[in-house]
């Protein structure tokens, strides 16, 4: 979208959010002259008082609340107070740890946001549950919250082609989960893909199938498709079009997913975008690594927080953003270790921040990767030397790898993770 069409796009955002009928003509005059608008300023704390001057004892003017945004007009000389425009064109100030400073591409994805926030469930949970499905080599998620006779879930990744069918669904079907709240296929990897179009493809009359809707939203990372994981990314787009009749969103921070009241589910990391910790803002590193591209999600409950980032690495070819994720991730309880336990991933700056109490892998007796490797494992027992590291199957076999893979994790099948 060209900056010309982005102020036209504002300028409808504002008509429709703000109503304000002063700042659209503003808006449509900025677009017929050409002119770029400035950056937003949005609010990431549940609320946020927005001040006459930039000092606390000034008047307020506003209580502005997560999610609301504003022109952005510059900062105070001591760098703490934000400077915006508010909806009926006056000023005001906020503090600079109550929001961030996005640039215009936030824009793309306000017009989803509330198709988002809609999609979510309207119940208090009282558990929730992790669920690691064995699809062997590859990756599949279920993260599923129950209150009050009512549950919701996400499916994050479905391993390769043919696991959807024969590992995901029938799991499914063992919970007794028929609908799923969100769909995400944390980056375009068949093995974490692939399985996805067939856990929402149903084919009546198969006696081994199991018809699973989608009652929400389907979401990939920001990232080019290559040749060879076109089919597998296509199919995924047509069954979700098939039975939503929508598209595959894009998902980057700091996008939040209402999964149920009382729990908080953050994109952290996607499309090489993360949520950096010190200057509370997004961003870019614009990684040409396919798996610094990763989605990430930081699953808070309570006092439990649970993180989960597809083959998310952190050498210097993923632009460390493992690594610097980590400080906003903070301490965690449970770590769904990123990229099968590859050496290139869970790298001691990472795992010295989040300090995982709980680590699980997956992977299978037919990688040839050398997964889990043992620098890793290594890496896991120096961060927490009480933590217990589980397994969804065998690693490496026979490949050229076999004598860096790790034997250690206690090798469990399906894994599950309840709170009390």
């Amino acid at each position: 979208m060209n900056r010309k069409l982005k102020a036209f796009y504002l300028a409808g955002r504002i008509a429709m959010l703000r109503k304000a009928s002063i700042l659209l003509a503003i808006y449509f005059l900025l677009f017929s002259l050409g002119v770029s608008y400035a950056d937003i300023f949005v609010i990431s704390r549940e609320t946020a008082n927005i001040r006459s001057q930039p000092t606390t004892t000034s008047s307020i003017l506003q209580k502005a609340h997560k999610g609301d945004w504003f022109i952005y007009l510059g900062n105070s000389p001591d760098n703490k107070w934000r400077k915006i425009e508010r909806p009926d064109g006056s000023e005001g100030w906020i503090y600079y740890t109550l929001g961030r400073v996005e640039d215009e591409n936030y824009l793309d994805n306000l017009s989803t946001a509330s198709d988002i926030a809609s999609s979510g469930s309207e119940f208090d949970i009282t558990r929730l549950e992790i669920h690691a499905i064995n699809v062997r080599q590859g990756d599949s998620t279920m993260i599923v919250a129950r209150g009050n006779n009512e549950k919701a879930s996400i499916l994050f990744d479905a391993g390769k082609p043919g696991r959807g069918n024969k590992f995901v669904v029938p799991y499914l079907k063992s919970l007794g989960i028929s609908d799923l709240t969100f769909v995400i296929s944390s980056h375009h990897d068949s093995d974490h893909t692939g399985g996805l179009d067939e856990v929402l493809t149903y084919v009546p009359g198969d006696p081994d199938d199991y018809d699973i809707k989608l009652t929400g939203k389907a979401f990939a990372t920001l990232d080019e498709v290559s040749s060879s994981q076109r089919k597998q990314y296509e199919e995924y787009e047509n069954s979700v079009k098939t039975q939503t009749g929508e598209q595959v969103l894009v998902l980057i921070p700091p996008t939040y997913l209402p999964l149920a009241r009382g729990i908080t589910i953050q994109a952290v990391t996607g499309g090489g975008q993360y949520i950096d910790r010190e200057t509370n803002s997004v961003i870019d590193l614009e990684p040409t690594d396919a798996n610094a591209r990763s989605i990430g999600l930081l699953v808070t409950y309570g006092k439990f927080k649970f993180f989960v980032a597809g083959d998310l690495g952190g050498e210097e070819k993923h632009k460390y953003i493992e690594n610097k994720v980590a400080p906003h991730v903070g301490n965690i309880d449970v770590l769904r270790v990123s990229h099968h336990g590859s050496d290139t991933s869970t790298q001691e700056p990472f795992l010295s921040v989040v300090k995982p109490e709980v680590a699980i892998i997956s992977t299978g007796g037919d990688n040839n990767y050398g997964h889990p490797r043992k620098s890793v494992i290594q890496r896991l027992k120096q961060s927490n030397p009480q933590i217990k590291i589980y397994q969804t199957d065998e690693g490496d076999q026979g490949s050229q790898y076999k004598a860096l893979v790790s034997f250690e994790g206690s090798v469990s099948g399906n894994i599950v993770i309840k709170t009390d």
